[in-house]
């Protein structure tokens, strides 16, 4: 993509075109992360019935923990894994797997909460059978076709949604 930006260029200035955007993004990437809407509360409510967490992201695994970090949210979950944790990213099953053996438990006994198709794909793969994706209510359509068992328009809703089903 950078040479059809900038022109003709070789590998070592690419390399230095990348390096320098990620030392710039780090730099101030604290400033720009902004938690979804409800987050906190999700997980305070999460936290209080002594459900533990894991983030699975797309993001590499540095700049995962560092925004997790920056959030100030470091304590908050047993594993943040991120794209480069394991042999293939989101949508595949590997990070959600990974996941689960941090936090000891089954698919079964997992619920995944996600934002995107690659969310469910990656739920699906590994197994865990309740998926909630929070989309716009013009993407609950696509989102349930990758594999959401559930959809919501907020977070607002999910910590009543998850407690519900697994007190059935």
């Amino acid at each position: 993509m950078v040479p059809m930006v900038v022109g003709d260029v070789d590998a070592a200035q690419i390399d230095r075109l990348g390096n320098a955007y990620g030392e710039h993004y780090r730099a101030h990437e604290a400033a720009m992360l902004k938690p979804m809407s409800h987050a906190v509360a999700l997980l305070d409510q999460l936290a209080e019935v002594g459900i533990p967490l894991a983030i699975v992201t797309n993001r590499v695994q540095p700049s995962a923990e560092g925004a997790v970090a920056a959030l100030g949210w470091s304590e908050r979950f047993a594993a943040v894994v991120g794209s480069t944790v394991t042999p293939l990213p989101k949508p595949a099953a590997d990070p959600a797997r990974y996941a689960l053996e941090r936090l000891g438990i089954s698919p079964s006994e997992a619920a995944y909460v996600g934002d995107n198709e690659a969310d469910a794909l990656c739920a699906a793969a590994a197994g865990i059978p309740l998926v909630v994706l929070v989309g716009a209510e013009s993407q609950h359509a696509a989102l349930t076709a990758a594999g959401a068992t559930h959809t919501v328009i907020s977070l607002e809703t999910v910590a009543d949604l998850l407690l519900a089903i697994t007190e059935q």
